[in-house]
């Protein structure tokens, strides 16, 4: 797996290549919720566009789901992105979603729909308040 992140002042977008494997997301999750301003971030941005195979048992898309919903209580309004082109992926991607229970998460196809939806939820108008993956 091979995973690029880049962070701005409103979030926090992850780029997926290759094979991912539940302890992998699982690592990467643990990481971005352990972030000292992880209560202050508006969105997570999970791009798995390039992403072949997602390998995960049911146990490890459970405790993905549960380290969703116990970061809840500290940033209640995270909107999380998972951009899922692939249909095995965008299935898993909705059992997650659908198990952490989190009211401002999207799972789509497309980055681009993925980018839209967070706009609208900041309410991106100001240039200079854009978050870093539109203006890339």
């Amino acid at each position: 797996m091979h995973l690029e992140t880049h962070t701005d002042p409103f979030g926090i977008v992850a780029t997926f290549d290759e094979v991912i494997k539940g302890p992998d997301i699982i690592a990467t999750l643990s990481t971005v919720y352990r972030r000292p301003d992880f209560a202050d971030l508006k969105y997570f941005l999970s791009d798995r566009s390039n992403v072949k195979d997602m390998i995960m048992t049911s146990d490890e898309i459970k405790t993905i789901a549960k380290m969703r919903c116990d970061s809840i209580p500290v940033n209640p309004d995270l909107i999380v992105v998972l951009v899922s082109p692939n249909d095995l992926i965008y299935g898993y991607s909705k059992m997650f979603t659908g198990l952490a229970r989190s009211r401002n998460s999207l799972v789509c196809k497309t980055r681009e729909e993925g980018v839209r939806y967070i706009q609208e939820h900041l309410n991106c108008n100001d240039s200079n308040t854009q978050p870093i993956f539109v203006k890339q």
